[in-house]
């Protein structure tokens, strides 16, 4: 965090994110296992630093899209409609 750079900063584990982030603990060990947010593993357990995760967040929304290419797409025509009820008798 801010500050003292000899400061010590927790570690947050799974259950932490989870709630900080408004996801469930399955979520987030899926986003650390495909590094898609910033985490260490320590045995079978997922660990986190919340400066690492607020930073990561901060380069992620920094993303923008410059052009989008256009693209045009066919609507599919509908099958034909079968008729209801039953068949008339001849």
């Amino acid at each position: 965090m801010a500050g003292d750079p000899n400061e010590f900063e927790p570690f947050l584990d799974v259950n932490d994110v989870a709630k900080m982030l408004r996801f469930s603990g399955q979520h987030i060990r899926r986003l650390a296992e495909q590094k898609i947010i910033p985490a260490k593993k320590y045995g079978k357990e997922w660990r986190f630093l919340r400066s690492d995760l607020f930073r990561g967040h901060k380069e992620m929304s920094g993303i923008r899209i410059t052009e989008v290419p256009s693209v045009s797409v066919e609507q599919p025509t509908p099958a034909p409609r079968r008729p209801r009820g039953r068949p008339a008798r001849p």
